[in-house]
């Protein structure tokens, strides 16, 4: 009897579970029975599992269905709160509604026709500007700006997130939206992540870290999505997208959230940003330059560039940047009046103030020496020798390196006068000349420069270097004038100071031993004047004061002559100025 028992039992267990397993399949069945006879087309020939390609011919067939899944959703909805009527229902049956919903099947049915409009919505985001529904793009775009506007992130994430999966080619604005959301998400999981590392919660810190990195694709994902439907704009193309995206990989991937660096990020972030500088040329904004050479610097200390390959992306970078000055300069001249001028000085500002900083830098890296600097121009010195702006740059790096004495650095400049003589570059070739100390033609393109160059603090410069010349010629009058004409133009005490060395310097003014001794007596007077002018010389003139003085004749001569403390005499030959006695105390 026992066993007839447990026999039955089991019979039964295993009827009930062949009911069930028939119970699913029915459902399964009927949901997908349902389905397939409303929408026959979906079931055939126009299939969203990804076996069917959408072209020119089937795209609308593809819209109808989407506009009649649409339908039938508010169908089965208008069904569940009881607003269906045998009358009022298009598409569903009511009764088969009605035995679905007996069955508990009618979650099954709305599900699956939900998945369905997600399915063709996949299928066409990409042909047409608004996809398969232009009235939900439109709306959820509004509600993305209304939303970030409102400061309420998580929702207009959501809101985010249907545009970039269904309409990606709808709003440019979209991408702007997106990198903003992103990064805001990314800040905030380092944040926390940060604090759970404090905290010593492990864990927490991991999932964190994890979260993190899923921003950070997403965010690299937008910029790979918009270079695919928005590649091709004028302004924000292909090179600047990839710039950016090369910037962000910079910024939070190639080091860890512990500073650790990441060299396989580093020299992705590198590449990205070496591709940008290179095909954007002159469209490279700020950024991206800075950024290019802020990475190269970074792959040099990383041992994975060489010195010059550092100096040439310093070069690259400087270029962009210069060049940028130079062209919005030009316009800001051009069209001083336009609206576009206040953009334009800022833009010209912005430049200039990255190409300081990385000048600055550039200058203080162990790769900036003449070692390096020199074969790293020569390389390109042929085929750039024609082009003015490459040469001033590479006289002004090998001048301000100390790199002068280089074969390169006479080429350079003498090339640089040919195809462009102006100030600037006599001014070079005057120095070229000085430091071979060919006094002669030093002279004649320093008296070029100065004469020429129109501003005055440049101009004072010219004048007194050229007043250095002079005197190394022997022409003390001549380089005395020249040294009063360039602190009339900049008040500088050096000037003074050479002009006292002029005078100290001459020994035939006067008829004999004591009058020739005058001299020192005008030189302190210049020594004197010189740092009541420009504190910035007040050592070196009290230096050589000292030293003067003691030149002086002694008092009992003067006595002799009847020429006493603070009587005024002239100095004459070439000099012809006056001065009053002084004596050795």
């Amino acid at each position: 009897m026992y066993i007839k028992n447990v026999v039955m039992r089991k019979s039964v267990f295993i009827i009930g579970l062949i009911l069930l397993i028939s119970g699913f399949e029915i459902e399964a069945q009927t949901v997908q029975s349902v389905f397939n006879t409303r929408y026959a087309e979906l079931a055939t020939v126009l299939k969203t599992d990804g076996s069917v390609t959408v072209n020119d011919e089937n795209v609308n067939l593809y819209r109808n269905q989407y506009q009649k899944l649409k339908e039938g959703y508010k169908e089965i909805e208008m069904f569940e709160f009881k607003g269906a009527t045998p009358e009022n229902l298009k598409l569903f049956d009511y009764k088969e509604l009605k035995q679905l919903e007996r069955d508990g099947k009618l979650d099954s049915l709305k599900s699956y026709v939900k998945e369905s409009q997600k399915g063709v919505k996949c299928l066409l985001k990409d042909k047409s500007r608004y996809g398969a529904d232009s009235v939900e793009c439109r709306e959820q775009y509004s509600n993305l700006t209304s939303l970030i506007k409102a400061k309420d992130y998580d929702h207009a994430y959501t809101a985010w997130k249907t545009l970039f999966i269904y309409y990606p080619k709808s709003f440019k604005g979209l991408y702007n939206k997106g990198d903003y959301l992103m990064r805001l998400k990314i800040n905030q999981a380092e944040k926390a992540a940060i604090k759970a590392n404090n905290e010593q919660r492990p864990e927490d810190f991991k999932i964190l870290i994890a979260e993190r990195e899923a921003w950070i694709d997403t965010l690299l994902l937008v910029y790979d999505q918009r270079i695919t439907y928005f590649g091709n704009d004028k302004l924000y193309g292909e090179s600047y997208l990839t710039g950016k995206k090369g910037i962000y990989i910079y910024k939070y991937r190639r080091q860890d959230l512990f500073k650790k660096l990441r060299e396989n990020q580093l020299d992705s972030a590198y590449q990205y940003l070496k591709y940008s500088i290179e095909k954007g040329k002159l469209k490279t904004n700020a950024d991206i330059a800075k950024h290019y050479y802020l990475a190269s610097h970074e792959m040099y200390l990383a041992k994975k560039l060489d010195a010059a390959q550092v100096v040439g992306d310093y070069n690259l970078a400087i270029g962009v940047l210069e060049g940028n000055i130079a062209k919005y300069e030009a316009l800001i001249t051009k069209y001083p009046e336009s609206k576009k001028t206040k953009s334009r000085q800022k833009a010209v500002d912005a430049y200039k103030k990255v190409a300081s900083n990385l000048t600055d830098k550039f200058s203080k890296g162990d790769y900036s020496t003449c070692e390096n600097l020199v074969p790293a121009f020569e390389k390109g010195y042929e085929a750039k020798k024609a082009d003015k702006d490459w040469l001033i740059k590479v006289t002004n790096m090998l001048g301000q390196r100390g790199c002068t004495d280089s074969k390169l650095y006479e080429n350079a400049t003498v090339e640089l006068y040919g195809i462009d003589p102006s100030p600037t570059s006599a001014y070079k070739l005057g120095q070229l000349y000085l430091k071979k100390k060919d006094y002669v033609n030093a002279a004649k393109y320093y008296e070029e420069a100065y004469t020429n160059e129109p501003d005055t603090t440049l101009k004072a410069q010219y004048y007194f270097e050229a007043a250095i010349i002079a005197e190394a010629r022997g022409q003390d009058s001549k380089a005395r004038s020249l040294a009063l004409t360039s602190n009339k133009l900049k008040t500088n005490g050096k000037a003074y100071i050479l002009i006292a060395r002029l005078y100290a310097g001459t020994s035939n003014c006067g008829a004999d031993a004591f009058e020739k001794r005058w001299v020192y007596w005008l030189a302190v007077d210049k020594l004197n004047y010189a740092k009541s002018i420009d504190a910035s010389v007040a050592a070196e003139a009290n230096k050589q004061i000292s030293k003067y003085r003691s030149y002086y004749p002694p008092k009992s001569e003067g006595f002799m002559r009847s020429i006493h403390e603070g009587n005024s005499v002239t100095v004459g030959c070439w000099i012809q100025e006056s001065t009053t006695a002084k004596y050795i105390k």
